[in-house]
């Protein structure tokens, strides 16, 4: 059962530092989706931003379009490690098929809101975007 005077569903969000300050005040949100955000690729590191609020889980969703879709590339995810090592946030990207005449903003509300209207949403998982690679200094033997 979708109870929907409890949600607060905003598209398109600018997702910058004040956008985590508040994400990281609602204790209970265990699953953030964000539909067609800004400011994803040249904006706030959002780990940093998050873990610099709060300490808890977050499971995050970035729903798209595929030619619209974020990639693990285009993402600040320098100091991933250090504000997350237990890698208690885990972000993945959706991405919603899209057909030669379809409205892409349309075609996002509609695959959220039946989502949401099924509950299946809160299950939904796409590709992981990993932490960056760890690289270590290797030493001579004997050194």
């Amino acid at each position: 059962m979708l109870l929907t005077s409890h949600l607060n569903f905003r598209y398109n969000p600018m997702v910058d530092s004040d956008f985590w300050r508040d994400v990281s005040k609602m204790e209970k949100l265990e699953t953030l989706v964000l539909t067609r955000a800004d400011n994803l690729r040249n904006g706030s590191n959002f780990k940093t931003e998050y873990f610099a609020h709060c300490n808890r889980p977050l499971k995050v969703l970035l729903v798209n379009v595929d030619e619209h879709q974020v990639r693990y590339g285009n993402l600040r995810r320098g100091r991933w490690n250090d504000v997350d090592p237990k890698k208690k946030m885990t972000v993945f990207t959706y991405t919603i098929p899209l057909f030669m005449d379809d409205n892409t903003t349309e075609v996002c509300q509609d695959y959220i809101r039946i989502g949401a209207e099924y509950g299946t949403l809160w299950d939904w998982e796409g590709e992981a975007i990993p932490h960056p690679p760890i690289f270590a200094q290797l030493v001579p033997s004997g050194a």
